[in-house]
């Protein structure tokens, strides 16, 4: 093998890995504009973080509803965290970055809940949000 062509493929890896923890980026950043459009909630931002595909599971109330069911059912949403607060971590994120799960912590007027979130990207795009409650407080978040 020359050394031209070892460089070459050397160039072609690096470029890959660049490539693609660029993309890994994406999907992670898309969390934090998902949580600040939820307070205040925000259509517009949430409408163009989810693919048009995308469904939204709330395990608690064992439904799935579509984008355009979830976005039509905010405004529920919007009165019951007018007053509240909303802090989230993320708790895994799989090496391809396709999916990640997070940690949230609800704040309401009358009580508070800690869920488990998992989101699923195809695309730069949630395609896929998995929403379960684990506590019903959110002490040691």
């Amino acid at each position: 093998m020359s050394f031209s062509t070892l460089k070459t493929g050397i160039m072609l890896a690096l470029i890959c890995c660049i490539s693609t923890s660029s993309f890994a980026q994406n999907n992670s950043t898309m969390i934090k504009p998902w949580f600040q459009a939820l307070k205040p909630v925000d259509r517009e931002v949430i409408s163009q973080l989810l693919a048009d595909e995308a469904q939204i599971e709330l395990k608690d109330y064992d439904i799935t509803q579509t984008k355009t069911e979830f976005v039509e059912a905010l405004d529920s949403w919007e009165d019951a965290i007018e007053n509240g607060s909303i802090a989230y971590k993320i708790d895994h994120q799989n090496s391809d970055d396709d999916y990640i799960i997070t940690k949230v912590c609800y704040k309401f007027t009358s009580n508070e809940l800690m869920t488990v979130e998992m989101f699923l990207f195809n695309d730069g795009m949630i395609v896929k949000s998995v929403q379960e409650t684990v506590a019903d407080h959110c002490s040691g978040f």
